[in-house]
């Protein structure tokens, strides 16, 4: 079963236009300007981008992206799936 990291979602985030404004790696942020989007995550308890993404900042970012029509409900988690699987292609 796949389970996205944290470096799946942020992939993911860079590849539908979101630019990294992090100030540091605890805490991350992605603003997508041109639709007045600003997704925040707190790395405060475990910085690494390598572990499981926490189901809370999966259902925000799905509520998020989906309410701005940029992806169909429910369908993040294949979303990233794919995205990984094109990176791994590579």
């Amino acid at each position: 079963m796949f389970e996205p990291l944290y470096d799946h979602l942020f992939s993911f985030l860079k590849s539908i236009d979101f630019e990294d404004n992090s100030p540091s790696d605890f805490e991350r942020v992605f603003a997508r300007k041109d639709m007045d989007i600003i997704l925040a995550f707190s790395m405060l308890d475990d910085a690494s981008t390598t572990r499981k993404v926490r189901s809370a900042d999966l259902l925000s970012t799905e509520t998020r992206l989906v309410h701005h029509g940029i992806i169909a409900a429910n369908s993040l988690t294949d979303l990233l799936r794919k995205k990984f699987a094109e990176e791994e292609a590579r």
